[in-house]
């Protein structure tokens, strides 16, 4: 008789270990799913952000032919304070683009 309520005692503790292994079992693998969801995300946004930079950078390319230009046209004295408005118009473009993926 003994022996039959240790038994029976030691298998509802192992159900009960079983129970606390397969709940952690689903945690783990909710945690893994969230994971990977969340590095997804990140990719996408890294993604976007770069392709925002290379856009704001193309278009301080175009600014920089430009100026190049007018450089040529009206001597360098009024030029630079159009490269310097140029330069900092491009500064502004990567800002944003680092600001909008930071958020």
């Amino acid at each position: 008789r003994v022996e039959v309520g240790a038994l029976r005692t030691a298998a509802a503790a192992s159900a009960g270990v079983q129970a606390q292994y397969d709940e952690a079992s689903v945690q783990l693998e909710r945690a893994r799913s969230e994971c990977e969801g969340l590095r997804l995300e990140a990719v996408a946004a890294k993604e976007e952000l770069s392709y925002k930079v290379e856009q704001y950078e193309s278009e301080a390319a175009g600014m920089q032919a430009h100026i190049k230009i007018l450089e040529l046209a009206l001597g360098e004295g009024a030029a630079e304070s159009m490269r310097s408005a140029a330069q900092h118009a491009a500064a502004q473009h990567t800002a944003t683009a680092r600001l909008e993926g930071a958020q």
